[in-house]
């Protein structure tokens, strides 16, 4: 057996959803991210931070409605290892 003293793995999944009914703002913000942004999506405190409240509504709702339950792919990246 080996001890690891300090370990960092980026975890990343994909969801997906469809017929997905969103407010206004959040579609706007969403569209905005994609054609604008390459689909990244900052954290609501950036947002807010530069003064972009409808950004920052979007950034909560995909963070309130996605979840890792609903994940298919998964992907494993040793960012940093002892």
């Amino acid at each position: 057996m080996k001890t690891i003293k300090n370990i960092q793995i980026k975890v990343t999944y994909t969801v997906g959803y469809g017929n997905l009914v969103v407010p206004d703002n959040v579609y706007d913000a969403l569209v905005e991210f994609h054609e604008n942004n390459g689909g990244m999506v900052p954290d609501p405190d950036t947002c807010y931070l530069n003064g972009n409240k409808e950004l920052g509504c979007a950034s909560e709702w995909l963070a309130d409605n996605i979840q890792e339950s609903d994940a298919f792919d998964y992907e494993y990246e040793i960012e940093n290892m002892d």
